[in-house]
């Protein structure tokens, strides 16, 4: 994502605006909302959000003023459709808002758009751009679409606003949760060495490197960089593999299922560099500052997920002349029509570590697209 130069989302008045913004998953997505809110808020002073997202994400918006969060819990309270109608309820008590801004564009927040316009406020939902991602991943067309910051950021496009894109570090992190990755890392004695970020898997197969790869890659990393590697994941399924993964080798250590999501940050912002898949790590890595290789399968940046202000050549994927069916999924749904998972397999640990190896990324300094 480029670092546009500051700019004005139209010119109509310079009143207070408080803005209802709605999102409420997947955790990359939330994550994202992230330099676009704090862009507005940092150079906006008259104006005030409140963000209706899910309790797991709060840690992604800590330090910014102006900000107030509106915890949803559709696991309890805004459970099923009565849900819906309490959360409207609630959400229109708690202050006068002047719009709704809808990030998400899902059943759920439709409904609550609905409710909202009936009561006289005027709605800006996202355009999320499906027809040109359905042609992208049917070979009509093959260019990079709009960024998902860019969409969230036209979103905005009614109002009186100053917008630019915040340098990285964005997402901040609790006083508490450095103290404990610190404390942690002392204790396991590698304060002094080099720290590797690898995060290897994702919510579906077609994006998911093969594990041995991660494996073997883990080891010519150890070797080539001496360093000391942090696995993150999330599910429990992969906090057991990551275990088996990090089992029996003093220099590895698996961090899933063991800190908080805010800890967890705290530990990516530790990191040397991260090796990710298209994933939500992915994105916690980038949004912290942190140099962020992903490795590319069926889904390609070109639907605009990328990481966030990353140079292009982080992006480790088989190029669509060698295989034309990518990118065969826009979020990683589906299975491989060839069979042989190619765009995955063909990246052996060797070809990976040769790119990692060429990009230096324990040189200091910024070198973002």
């Amino acid at each position: 994502m480029r670092k546009n130069p500051t700019k004005t989302i139209n010119n109509k008045n310079e009143k207070t605006l408080n803005l209802l913004v709605i999102r409420f998953s997947s955790m990359g997505d939330v994550a994202l909302t992230v330099p676009v809110i704090k862009g507005l808020l940092d150079l906006n002073d008259r104006l005030f959000i409140t963000l209706a997202t899910r309790p797991l994400y709060a840690p992604f918006f800590e330090g910014i003023p102006r900000l107030d969060l509106f915890i949803c819990d559709f696991d309890g309270e805004y459970a099923g459709l009565k849900g819906i109608f309490r959360l409207f309820k609630n959400l229109k008590s708690r202050k006068k808002y002047d719009s709704v801004i809808d990030l998400h564009g899902v059943l759920r927040t439709r409904i609550l758009n609905m409710l909202f316009q009936s009561s006289g406020l005027n709605i800006h939902s996202i355009n999320k751009g499906r027809d040109e991602k359905k042609q992208l991943i049917r070979g009509k067309i093959f260019r990079p679409l709009k960024n998902t910051l860019e969409r969230y950021v036209e979103t905005f496009s009614s109002f009186n606003l100053k917008f630019n894109f915040p340098d990285t570090p964005v997402l901040m992190v609790r006083d508490d949760s450095v103290r404990e990755a610190d404390i942690f890392i002392r204790q396991k004695g590698v304060a002094d060495e080099i720290l590797i970020g690898v995060a290897p898997f994702t919510l579906h197969e077609l994006k998911t490197w093969p594990l041995q790869y991660t494996e073997q890659l883990i080891q010519l990393l150890e070797n080539r960089f001496n360093a000391f590697v942090f696995l993150f994941g999330g599910a429990e399924k992969e906090i057991m593999l990551l275990e088996k993964l990090s089992r029996g080798h003093p220099k590895r250590m698996n961090l899933a299922g063991k800190f908080s999501l805010g800890t967890q940050l705290a530990f990516i912002q530790k990191m040397k560099f991260m090796v990710t898949m298209d994933s939500a790590n992915m994105h916690l890595a980038a949004l912290s500052g942190i140099k962020t290789v992903t490795i590319w399968g069926g889904t390609h940046p070109y639907a605009g997920f990328s990481a966030y202000q990353q140079a292009g050549e982080r992006n480790i994927q088989i190029s669509k002349k060698e295989l034309p069916c990518r990118p065969c999924t826009v979020f990683g749904a589906g299975t491989c029509k060839r069979g042989d998972f190619a765009c995955m397999n063909w990246l052996t640990p060797q070809v990976v570590y040769e790119k990692i190896r060429a990009m230096n990324l324990l040189e200091n300094g910024s070198d973002k697209m």
